[in-house]
């Protein structure tokens, strides 16, 4: 699961992007980040909508929003198709953090939908 969600964080777009530590409130920034993403080729996700929902499940429920928020941050700044390069620190910071929380949470929902939805 751990090598699964890094490579989802840094092949994919993820959501939230507010800068306070609470929940993120951003589906919307990522789903449009993501469809960029798609309808350039560049990541495999099938459903931006339910992965971007998910991705801010497992930020919610990890405490991963601070690192979530970051790596948004970065993506929407970035060239279309350079997330992965422009935004490895942030996105491995967040796969860190998500990859512990999943580890430890193998039947949470928004962990297995991210990982089904590569």
């Amino acid at each position: 699961m751990r090598a699964l969600l890094a490579v989802c964080v840094v092949v994919a777009l993820v959501g939230g992007c507010s800068s306070s530590s609470s929940a993120p409130d951003s589906t919307n920034d990522c789903i449009s980040v993501c469809q960029n993403e798609t309808t350039h080729s560049c990541t495999n996700i099938t459903d931006c909508t339910i992965f971007c929902d998910a991705i801010e499940g497992v930020a919610t429920s990890g405490s991963c929003v601070t690192q979530i928020n970051a790596y948004v941050s970065c993506a929407k700044a970035a060239t279309v198709c350079a997330v992965k390069n422009s935004c490895s620190s942030q996105g491995g910071d967040f796969s860190s953090c998500a990859a512990q929380y999943c580890d430890a949470h193998t039947t949470d929902t928004n962990c297995t939908q991210t990982s089904n939805l590569l």
